[in-house]
């Protein structure tokens, strides 16, 4: 991953009620990643199930509460842009994204606004390509850890087309699929998977 920034930052006032304004701009990015999968019947090594992090709006907040006096304090009044996309690039995932935000609020307490943007995203799964032809990550100054996702995916298994759409809060996100010809939400899932339905893989 690459990410070289342009800032024009300042700090002003007294040292225990300062504001930090300026911008911070995103002028040349990519991330670059090659992934190798494993062939579907081949030897897989059995190991125990990750643990991973769950996301939620109080984690990141119990760590800003510990930030000591008088930084928390300080006012935040920044811009956040990328003058060109920041790039996806690899054998599984292409695509460009764009970010356009405001940190108002403490730092203790940020209050981000605006969001990021998706752009001609696609992924090449094992059996299928999924395209997000644009999406979004809007935050919201009162839940400033928990973003609202609204990302629209297609695909095209033959015979059929399908949708997939995830939205609501990053902590919880609700993920809705729809085909033509129709299709139960688990079959989409398993069609987009493995290239057929469950009935294909009985038989």
């Amino acid at each position: 991953t690459v990410v070289r920034l342009s800032t024009d930052l300042t700090l002003t006032g007294p040292w225990e009620t300062a504001r930090l304004g300026g911008s911070i701009s995103i002028i040349d990015s990519l991330l670059f990643k090659d992934f190798e999968l494993l062939p579907i019947g081949g030897p897989i090594n059995h190991t125990a199930e990750p643990s991973l992090p769950s996301v939620d709006s109080d984690t990141p907040a119990e760590k800003l509460a510990a930030i000591p006096e008088p930084f928390k304090n300080w006012g935040l009044d920044l811009s956040l842009k990328s003058i060109t996309p920041f790039l996806i690039r690899g054998n599984l995932a292409g695509g460009e994204v764009y970010l356009d935000a405001k940190v108002g609020g403490t730092v203790g307490k940020p209050r981000p606004t605006g969001g990021v943007k998706l752009r001609e995203i696609e992924a090449q799964l094992p059996f299928s390509t999924l395209t997000i032809p644009m999406g979004s990550v809007d935050f919201n100054p009162d839940r400033p850890f928990n973003p609202t996702l609204d990302i629209k995916g297609e695909s095209t298994v033959r015979p059929y087309d399908i949708e997939i759409h995830i939205y609501g809060g990053l902590a919880k996100p609700t993920i809705q699929t729809s085909s033509n010809p129709p299709l139960p939400e688990n079959e989409v899932m398993t069609l987009i998977a493995t290239g057929t339905t469950t009935a294909g893989l009985a038989d």
